[in-house]
C-alpha cells in the first residue's frame, strides 16, 4: 500500500514524463503519419512506465533494445526516450551526479567536448548527418547514470545495480547459445555468420556477435568473485515483479555465461575475460584462486564433453581460433586490417594536430576492397584511436581522468560484507580488461559497451557514499576482508 506523498511522487514522475514527449507528440501530428503518431504513442507509454516504475522500465528498456533496428525511426525513438528521461530526472530528482565533483567535473568535460565535437562536424568539417548520428548516437547512453546514480544512497542499491548487470549478461548468452546452435538470427543487431578464421571459410561453426558481450565479461566476474566469497546461489530472474524467484546456483549461472563468450568467438573477448577472470581471482589469495581454478574446471570439462556430443568439430574451430592469432597478418586478415586501420588513422591525428576529425567526420579515404562495409571510412576497430579521432586527444584523456576516477573510488572504499567486496573486485577487474579489450574493438564507442561503463560509474557513487559515510569502522576485522584493501586499493591510494 503506497502512502499519499508516494502516490504524489509518481503523480509528479507522470506529469513530468508526458510533458517531456508534447513535442514529439505535436510535430508527428503536424506530419499526418501514421508510422511517426504510432511512433510518439510508443513513446508515450514508454516514458510513462518509465516514470512509473523506474527501474524495472530501464531493465527491460534495455533488454527490449536487442530487437530494435538501429539507424532507425525506431531507433531515434529509443534514443529521444533516454534523453527525456535522462533530462527529467536531473531537473526534479536529486542525483548525485549534480553532488559528486570528483566524478561531475570529467563528466562535465567530455560532455563540453562532445558538444564541441558535434558543432565542429555540423558547421567545420561539414560531416554527414547520419554519420554523426552514427558517431553520437552512444553518448546519450551517459544520461542514464542520472537515474542509476539517483538510486545509489539506497543500501541494496550496488548489488541490485550488480544483479541486473548480471541478468542483461545473461540473457546475451543465452541469445548468443540459441543462435549459435539454430544459426538462425533472432535479434535485429550484430552479426550471426559463419566463422572466418585466416581467411577460412567455416560453415560448421557459426559465430554470434551482438551488443551486450561486455555486460557478459562483467557478469562472469562478478559470479566469479561471488563463488569466491562463498556465496553459492542467486535469484538470476527477480526483476522486481516477484514472477519467478527462483534459486540457480552460481556454478551453473557460470557455465552459461562462458559457453556464451565462446561462441562469441572473438580472440580478444576470450582473453580479456580471463585477464579479468584472474585478476578478480587473485584478490581471494592462494586459497582463492585454487578454488576458483577448481570450480572452472569442472563445467570445463563437462563443457567441452558435452560439445564434443553436439558439436564435434566445435572444438577444432576453437582450437584453431586460438593458435591462429601469431598467423594472421597481411591485407585481407583481421590483423592486416587493424593495422592498416592504425596507420590511417595516426595520419589523420597528425594532420590534424591530435585535434581528430570530428563526429562522424571521415578520416581515410574510401577502399573499393572494403565495399561491403561503407562505415569503415569513419570506424576503426581500436577503440581509443576512434574515441580520440571523434573527441580529440582532449576527449581521450578525459575518459581516462574519469576511469581513474571511478576506479579509484570503488577500490579504496570500505566494504562493510563480502557482497560488497565482491562487486568491488568484479568493477576494478572488470574495468582493467575493459581498458585492454578496447585496443582491438570499439566498446567505448558502442552503445551497450558505453553502457556498461555506465553502470560502473554509477556503483562508484554508491562506494563514494560508504567512503564518506565513514564506514570503515563497521568492517569485519578479519585478513580476508582485507585482502583488497591490502593489494589494488592500497597501491591506488598512494597516487
Amino acid at each position: 500500500m503506497m502512502t499519499a506523498d508516494q502516490l504524489r511522487a509518481k503523480a509528479k514522475r507522470l506529469v513530468v514524463g508526458s510533458s517531456s514527449i508534447l513535442c514529439l507528440l505535436l510535430g508527428a501530428a503536424i506530419s499526418l503519419q501514421p508510422e511517426l503518431t504510432a511512433l510518439a504513442l510508443a513513446a508515450m507509454a514508454a516514458l510513462v512506465f518509465f516514470f512509473m516504475f523506474p527501474r524495472r522500465a530501464l531493465i527491460l528498456f534495455l533488454l527490449a533494445s536487442f530487437f530494435i533496428p538501429s539507424y532507425t525511426k525506431i531507433d531515434a525513438t529509443a534514443i529521444f526516450i533516454i534523453f527525456s528521461a535522462g533530462v527529467s530526472f536531473l531537473l526534479h530528482k536529486k542525483s548525485p551526479v549534480l553532488r559528486d565533483k570528483s566524478i561531475l567535473l570529467p563528466l562535465l568535460v567530455i560532455a563540453l567536448i562532445v558538444t564541441a565535437s558535434t558543432l565542429a562536424g555540423l558547421t567545420f568539417e561539414k560531416n554527414k548527418i547520419e554519420n554523426i548520428y552514427r558517431d553520437g548516437r552512444p553518448f546519450f547512453y551517459w544520461l542514464i547514470l542520472i537515474p542509476l546514480a539517483a538510486w545509489t544512497p539506497k543500501d541494496n542499491s550496488v548489488r541490485w545495480l550488480a544483479d541486473r548487470m548480471m541478468q542483461i549478461g545473461l540473457v546475451v548468452c543465452v541469445l548468443a547459445v540459441i543462435q549459435g546452435l539454430a544459426g538462425k538470427r533472432l535479434v535485429d543487431t550484430g552479426l550471426v555468420a559463419d566463422l572466418d578464421t585466416m581467411s577460412t571459410h567455416s560453415m560448421s561453426t557459426v559465430r554470434v556477435q551482438i551488443p551486450g558481450f561486455m555486460f557478459a565479461m562483467f557478469a562472469i566476474t562478478y559470479v566469479t568473485s561471488m563463488m569466491l566469497g562463498r556465496v553459492r546461489y542467486v535469484r538470476p530472474w527477480r526483476l522486481g515483479f516477484k514472477v519467478i524467484n527462483l534459486r540457480v546456483p552460481l556454478i551453473a549461472v557460470w557455465a552459461a555465461l562462458a559457453l556464451g563468450i565462446i561462441f562469441n568467438f572473438g580472440r580478444a573477448l576470450w582473453f580479456w575475460t580471463a585477464v579479468s577472470l584472474l585478476i578478480a581471482a587473485a584478490q581471494y589469495g592462494y586459497r582463492g584462486f585454487g578454488r576458483f581454478l577448481a570450480w572452472v574446471a569442472v563445467p570445463a570439462v563437462l563443457g567441452l564433453a558435452a560439445l564434443a556430443v553436439v558439436k564435434p568439430d566445435m572444438l577444432e574451430t576453437i582450437g584453431t581460433r586460438i593458435t591462429s592469432v601469431a598467423d594472421e597478418g597481411g591485407v585481407g586478415s583481421s590483423f592486416g586490417w587493424r593495422e592498416l586501420e592504425m596507420q590511417e588513422g595516426r595520419k589523420a591525428l597528425e594532420s590534424t594536430a591530435l585535434l581528430g576529425v570530428g563526429m562522424g567526420g571521415q578520416y581515410r579515404r574510401f577502399n573499393m576492397m572494403l565495399a561491403n562495409f561503407p562505415d569503415h571510412t569513419i570506424y576503426t576497430h581500436n577503440g581509443w584511436l576512434y574515441l580520440t579521432l571523434k573527441l580529440s586527444i582532449f576527449g581521450f584523456l578525459a575518459y581516462l581522468w574519469l576511469g581513474w576516477r571511478v576506479v579509484r573510488s570503488i577500490a579504496t572504499a570500505p566494504k562493510r560484507n563480502d557482497t560488497e567486496r565482491a562487486i568491488g573486485i568484479s568493477c576494478v577487474a572488470f574495468s582493467l580488461a575493459f581498458l585492454g579489450i578496447n585496443f582491438t574493438q570499439p566498446e567505448i564507442m558502442s552503445h551497450y559497451g558505453l553502457l556498461t561503463f555506465v553502470f560502473i560509474c554509477a556503483m562508484a557513487f554508491f562506494f563514494r557514499k560508504q567512503a564518506r559515510d565513514g564506514l570503515a569502522g563497521d568492517m569485519v576485522d578479519d585478513p580476508e576482508s582485507r585482502a583488497f584493501q591490502d593489494t589494488i586499493p592500497s597501491q591506488l591510494a598512494l597516487a
